[in-house]
């Protein structure tokens, strides 16, 4: 766990408030840095971290069958910037080229912003939702149709999406680039910053990440963390930290900047 310095903005309603960043370590900096300016002082706990896979054969294969002449799919869709970075080291390993003419999607905007970072646009993405669900929509939106779909994503990802579209008639496949496992940082800082009331928020995005987070807290978690508003940006991820006693779940809107938006609201209130 990692106390940022505090940023420079002063006046606002986030000024001098520990907010946790429970985001993988390389996921976190960019948010942090958000908070960071607004006057919050970021502190990362990350409660998944990522790795690299054991075994790429199959993501390997996947990727080859994209460099042929003729790609045997008509829509690539990556469902996270964790899956963008990993499947594209593959490719430079494997010395294949993005195939262009092959339509790409994300279900998010941090996703589609690593793609572009790749020089891969234009980009399918939702416009609001930024999940699965929202993808869909957005394709429905655009009139697109796909039938032979590659899904890459994180070992063991909800399964959603692709059983939607097969439904629709699609062929699916999905592969994995990367894996997730539960984070390691020391929770007793973070435990005594909650004991102290020095803890302002805590920040979760994900469902895993925020069952991870009451795993790595122990078995008093919710105790721990009662008085403690999480902010998640989707409302599955509401639900499930519901199902596991916690008691002020904050639900905003999706993104970075709705997850800031939701914590600047709810602290300009309680100054009010």
């Amino acid at each position: 766990m990692l106390p940022c310095a505090k940023g420079r903005d002063g006046m606002g309603a986030l000024d001098g408030l520990r907010i946790a960043v429970t985001r993988p370590a390389g996921q976190a900096v960019e948010f942090a840095a958000l908070l960071q300016a607004r006057g919050a002082v970021p502190v990362l706990f990350p409660t998944i971290d990522i790795a690299p896979l054991a075994d790429c054969a199959e993501l390997d294969a996947a990727l080859a069958g994209l460099g042929a002449v003729d790609p045997a799919v008509d829509l690539v869709v990556f469902v996270s910037a964790n899956a963008v970075f990993h499947a594209f080291e593959r490719l430079a390993r494997l010395g294949i080229t993005w195939p262009r003419q092959v339509p790409v999607a994300a279900t998010g905007p941090a996703t589609a912003a690593q793609l572009a970072a790749r020089g891969i646009e234009p980009v399918i993405r939702p416009r609001a939702q930024f999940d699965s669900e929202g993808l869909v929509g957005e394709l429905d939106r655009l009139g697109l149709a796909p039938r032979r779909v590659l899904i890459v994503r994180g070992e063991g990802g909800r399964e959603w999406l692709l059983d939607h579209l097969a439904k629709r008639g699609a062929t699916v496949r999905a592969v994995a680039s990367y894996k997730r496992v539960r984070g390691s940082a020391d929770a007793a800082p973070l435990l005594r910053l909650a004991a102290g009331k020095q803890l302002a928020a805590i920040t979760v995005t994900s469902s895993e990440g925020g069952e991870n987070l009451m795993a790595m807290l122990g078995p008093d978690a919710a105790a721990a963390i009662k008085g403690v508003p999480m902010f998640v940006p989707h409302r599955r991820i509401a639900a499930r930290m519901r199902a596991l006693d916690c008691t002020r779940v904050v639900e905003t809107a999706g993104g970075d900047a709705g997850v800031l938006a939701g914590l600047q609201q709810h602290f300009a209130k309680a100054l009010a």
